[in-house]
């Protein structure tokens, strides 16, 4: 692919996409400073858990993201690197905000049990790199009140054994579309119904710590 790389065409492409990724990103800026969306949520809160290791100066967009919603009830953020302090790259003040520095490496199915901690009824947990405007955060909470017999996301994986994706796995990639998926990835809306299930299984088949 490289002469290909070399002609205008696709220098133009890249600078078009260089170009679009700048409006999002001031769009998001904006909106996180003064968007909020009301969510349609009938009173109903939910929790917030963000795990964060290598990219600590992600998490100020994700939190004020996030607490521009009023259903947002708390915000958890824990820190798995030992080398860094998260309350040094948290420039955000909120009495609805947790902030904690692990004792030792965690895994990322540790965010479920942050959750269960929290008792919450409904939680939200997204990646340290998806950004997420206000509205995005109301959608996806939103999405899972409509129906709460599965967790929800934003994009997943089915589980199509017998082939193989772009990534030489049997797991193909769905985004862009409100269908069933096998794997969510990156954005995860739950229940605590969702999470009893999660460490039953666990327990049944000799997991003992997420």
């Amino acid at each position: 692919t490289y002469p290909l790389r070399q002609t205008w065409r696709h220098k133009l492409f890249i600078f078009a996409e260089a170009g679009m990724l700048l409006l999002k990103y001031l769009w998001l800026r904006f909106m996180l400073r003064f968007g909020s969306a009301p969510g349609r949520t009938d009173g109903r809160t939910c929790a917030v858990v963000l795990l964060s290791h290598n990219r600590p100066q992600n998490l100020p967009s994700l939190i004020k993201g996030a607490l521009r919603n009023q259903f947002v009830s708390r915000v958890l953020v824990s820190n798995s690197n030992p080398k860094v302090r998260i309350e040094d790259w948290i420039d955000v003040k909120d009495s609805r905000l947790l902030l904690v520095d692990e004792s030792e490496p965690t895994q990322p199915g540790h965010r479920l049990v942050l959750a269960r901690k929290m008792r919450a009824d409904y939680v939200l947990a997204v990646d340290d790199d998806i950004f997420f405007t206000p509205g995005q955060w109301a959608r996806l909470f939103e999405s899972l009140l409509r129906d709460e017999d599965a967790p929800h996301g934003v994009t997943g994986n089915l589980y199509r054994p017998g082939t193989t994706s772009s990534n030489g796995r049997p797991f193909h990639q769905v985004t862009g579309v409100e269908q069933e998926v096998d794997v969510l990835i990156g954005a995860y809306a739950f229940t605590s119904q969702h999470l009893d299930r999660v460490f039953n299984l666990a327990e049944a088949i000799g997991i003992p710590n997420l």
